[in-house]
C-alpha cells in the first residue's frame, strides 16, 4: 500500500489507463491494467510530497469493463 504510481507501473508494466483526475475534493491519479490474467485499478491521491495509494481494486472476471462507457478504447472487450 505504500507504492508510488511509478513503482506499480514498473511491477505490472505499461497500464492501459493512466489518468490524472481532478474532482471536487480529490486530486490524484488512476492507473489500471486489463490484460489476460490481470484486472487491476489503483487510485492514488496526491499529497504534498508524493502520491498515496487510496484504493486497490482487483477483479477476477473483468469487472473493470464497467468503465467501458468512460474509456471504451481501453476497457471494451
Amino acid at each position: 500500500m505504500s507504492s508510488t504510481p511509478d513503482q506499480t507501473i514498473k511491477a505490472y508494466g505499461q497500464p492501459e489507463m493512466d489518468e490524472e483526475c481532478r474532482w471536487s475534493g480529490f486530486f490524484g491519479r488512476i492507473v489500471a491494467w486489463r490484460k489476460p490474467g490481470i484486472n487491476i485499478a489503483i487510485e492514488y491521491a496526491d499529497s504534498e510530497i508524493d502520491s498515496v495509494m487510496r484504493s486497490y481494486t482487483v477483479c477476477l472476471i473483468g469487472c473493470i469493463g464497467a468503465w467501458r462507457d468512460d474509456n471504451p478504447e481501453v476497457f471494451a472487450p
